[in-house]
């Protein structure tokens, strides 16, 4: 089943955004850290051994990510995000997001190639806005790659200038 979702301000997203992480913070928290515990081993490591921790922490910031909408999806549903579950939903989608995210970067990185002919900046815009759904879609709607990306495309559609304002402006909140 499709849920309809209604048009909102950049107020009322932010609003939601934060209120969704501080409903249940410790346990984003604890997701978005997950990535980081090899990379503390790696300050006193040989370097070969730093090398290999920071690939794992790569592979495990993939499976945060995941896990990240699948809590995200289970908060707005249950209110009741449980880490387990959301992990194990990422094991097993995490390499089409891999994948995925590996196939716009190279788009992005030929859209970056054309850059100092100015027609670059444009196009890199234009894909990255396009296809900045991917990850949610694969997760939620467990589609392929090249399904999530047409996806994303489909629902920045008439909507391209919104999203990327809406996008432009969470960046440098963040920032």
């Amino acid at each position: 089943d499709l849920i309809k979702f209604i048009p909102k301000d950049v107020g009322q997203l932010a609003r939601e955004t934060f209120s969704i992480y501080r409903h249940d913070l410790q346990k984003f928290l604890l997701i978005s850290s997950a990535p980081q515990i090899p990379l503390l081993f790696s300050i006193v490591t040989p370097f070969w051994l730093t090398v290999l921790l920071s690939l794992i922490s790569i592979a495990i910031y993939i499976l945060a990510h995941v896990a990240t909408i699948h809590a995200v999806v289970q908060q707005c549903i249950s209110r009741e995000i449980k880490i387990g579950p959301c992990f194990q939903r990422a094991v097993a989608q995490a390499p089409m997001t891999l994948i995925t995210y590996i196939l716009v970067l190279l788009a992005l990185i030929g859209a970056g190639l054309l850059i100092p002919f100015i027609i670059g900046i444009p196009i890199f815009f234009y894909l990255l806005v396009n296809w900045l759904f991917v990850g949610q879609i694969i997760v939620i709607e467990q589609k392929g790659s090249m399904g999530a990306m047409e996806r994303s495309r489909s629902l920045v559609t008439g909507t391209w200038w919104r999203v990327f304002g809406i996008t432009t402006i969470f960046v440098l909140m963040f920032l």
